[in-house]
């Protein structure tokens, strides 16, 4: 076996590198492979966990201008609890602090989630979360919050709008309420704020099932 390209990796040189891997056996059958390598200085992190039951495998963007698309370099996955890093370069956190403050605030940028598993039904997640840059949790709940804030109302606001529209008590943040881990503990308050966003899970799951039901051609308006 022998490899071609960079003969050591300079975990200080940050930037992308290309290794050639070549193998000949000895019938010399030659087979090689291309890998990139990726050595990145994280200027900042940001930790969260995704829930409808935790979901597993799913993929996490962040979005700074609410295209759809990922605008960092390192690809985000879910762990078996839910649980992600997403992590920024100083060239990309220098992009995304839009303010110079040092840390990301909630306007600049949104963190969303789709696909994996549900771990509470062993389902696949067939819909999309989100949430702003400074939640440290994304559910059904934090992705009517993020609509709101769209629509005009400070963070505040639609926090308060959000807890009063589903029963929640106020003293919940629903940005960084873990209402799964806080019903394990026994935590009065989780049952309201599961049942709550149950509710928006299913609608927005009917909603989904909808529009693929009318893009599928299986509605007319004649």
């Amino acid at each position: 076996v022998s490899i071609e390209g960079l003969p050591t990796l300079d975990l200080n040189q940050t930037g992308s590198h290309l290794l050639t891997y070549t193998v000949l056996d000895s019938s010399n059958n030659l087979a090689s492979s291309v890998r990139t390598v990726y050595v990145a200085d994280w200027n900042f992190t940001l930790a969260g966990r995704a829930m409808d039951g935790y979901l597993v495998g799913s993929s996490v963007i962040f979005d700074i201008n609410d295209d759809g698309i990922h605008d960092l370099s390192a690809e985000v996955k879910t762990d078996q609890s839910g649980a992600f890093t997403i992590a920024f370069t100083n060239q990309e956190f220098a992009l995304v602090d839009s303010n110079k403050n040092g840390v990301v605030d909630p306007g600049e940028g949104k963190i969303k989630v789709s696909g994996g598993m549900d771990s509470s039904t062993m389902e696949p997640f067939s819909g999309s979360y989100e949430a702003d840059a400074n939640s440290s949790v994304v559910t059904p709940l934090t992705s009517i919050l993020s609509a709101l804030v769209d629509e005009g109302l400070s963070r505040e606001n639609a926090k308060s709008k959000v807890a009063e529209a589903m029963g929640i008590s106020s003293i919940l943040d629903i940005t960084t309420y873990d209402a799964i881990a806080a019903a394990a503990k026994g935590d009065p308050n989780s049952a309201a704020a599961l049942a709550a966003s149950a509710r928006v899970a299913n609608a927005i799951r009917q909603t989904v099932a909808f529009m693929d039901f009318v893009s599928d051609g299986n509605f007319s308006d004649k």
